[in-house]
């Protein structure tokens, strides 16, 4: 990778990171005694643990930075994810529904089963320096995308099911949903630029990630932002 391109990657996560801790106080702020808005800042403050760790993984000072950021990395983005869930499910069920403990539950383990691989020793091996790369295991990229995709495909179900309940009374409430279903559904590119990567073995193609990533968080804070939530 030119250095140009490595830099524009590094100023990519470093935006992305930050712009993700600003929405958190921003969402938080707005309507600090709601659950939705409580949970949907806890998943930005989660998120940016994904550039910043992706941040110092490709400085690689050292094999223990790296192995430390690129695992910060995906704890965030699990954490974030599974934030981002419950938060979804309150808007859509709103925080006194019985079936909200139950989906924290099940939630809750399955989130607790992908962090305990991503921290297992044989999880990520053969880390190299300049430029910074490692070997990661089947099973912890299956578990993440795995993850990734559940939480993500629950979210839109859960939002398109209330959103057609109020299909016919246009209300202020589903056009904030349709936002949030937006978002999650530009937040799908990300797998597919993570895959070109892959394949291509350009790693440039990296910054499409924070792109996206950056154009997610911005949609979905969007209607919180501009209105308080009630």
């Amino acid at each position: 990778m030119e250095p140009w391109q490595l830099y524009s990657l590094l100023a990519a996560q470093l935006i992305t990171g930050i712009i993700a801790l600003i929405l958190a106080f921003l969402i938080y702020k707005r309507n600090p005694s709601y659950k939705g808005n409580i949970f949907l800042s806890i998943g930005f403050i989660f998120y940016s643990l994904y550039p910043f760790g992706c941040f110092f993984y490709e400085i690689g000072i050292n094999e223990l930075v790296v192995q430390i950021s690129i695992r910060a990395s995906y704890f965030g983005t699990i954490l974030g994810s599974g934030s981002f869930l419950i938060s979804m499910t309150i808007f859509c069920l709103s925080s006194i529904s019985g079936q909200l403990k139950k989906y924290e539950i099940v939630g809750g383990i399955l989130t607790i089963l992908v962090c305990i691989t991503i921290f297992l020793p044989n999880s990520i091996t053969s880390v190299e320096l300049n430029p910074s790369s490692c070997e990661r295991s089947i099973l912890l990229m299956g578990a993440i995308s795995s993850y990734i995709l559940l939480t993500t495909g629950r979210m839109i179900y859960l939002l398109s099911r209330t959103i057609n309940e109020f299909k016919d009374k246009n209300s202020p409430v589903s056009n904030k949903l349709k936002k949030f279903r937006l978002a999650l559904i530009i937040s799908l590119g990300i797998m597919i630029f993570s895959i070109i990567e892959n394949v291509t073995q350009l790693h440039f193609f990296n910054i499409f990630t924070y792109l996206i990533l950056f154009l997610t968080y911005i949609v979905i804070s969007q209607p919180l932002l501009k209105k308080q939530t009630s």
